[in-house]
């Protein structure tokens, strides 16, 4: 799919990319905005154009790598990329996966659902789950990092970390 102009997922609106390893092609500006969902599976969006996660819009993210600030890498791979504070991620991947370093220090949500695991980017820094950290399935491993938590609802999920990392749920 390639894009060019402005694309809006809306409130109530979840857009799932298609099955298997399909570039979107962005040359213009992609939204996630308040209330809508992308769902990239192991598909990448890139192009010459911006990606823009919006607060309250929800980024499901399936690739190894999570999602990153630049370079051919993670699920966005657009020139410009601007994942929200105040957004909602979910690392649904199939393979360990980082977190990358584009998941910001201040989310919405944050939900685990992947069996192999994710891994938070080691920058040993504070990050803050403003809403729900949801542990459905897999291990969360802080890695060093410090992470406050505003509510926790744990299915199956479980925790990992070095003598470094550290939880706080307020």
């Amino acid at each position: 799919i390639n894009v060019v102009g402005n694309t809006n997922i809306n409130d109530n609106t979840t857009m799932t990319l298609g099955a298997g390893f399909v570039t979107t092609g962005v040359n213009g500006n992609a939204y996630v905005n308040d209330g809508g969902t992308l769902l990239c599976a192991t598909n990448v969006v890139s192009g010459t154009g911006s990606f823009t996660l919006r607060t309250n819009g929800t980024l499901g993210i399936g690739l190894a790598a999570g999602i990153t600030s630049a370079g051919a890498t993670g699920n966005i791979q657009t020139a410009t990329r601007v994942f929200g504070t105040g957004s909602n991620y979910i690392y649904n991947g199939t393979v360990a996966q980082g977190t990358g370093n584009g998941l910001p220090f201040l989310v919405n949500d944050l939900t685990i659902l992947n069996t192999s695991g994710i891994t938070m980017n080691p920058v040993s820094r504070n990050y803050t789950i403003g809403g729900t950290l949801l542990l459905t399935s897999g291990s969360l491993n802080i890695n060093g990092d410090t992470v406050t938590i505003n509510k926790l609802q744990r299915n199956s999920g479980t925790f990992g970390g070095s003598s470094t990392s550290s939880i706080g749920i307020t």
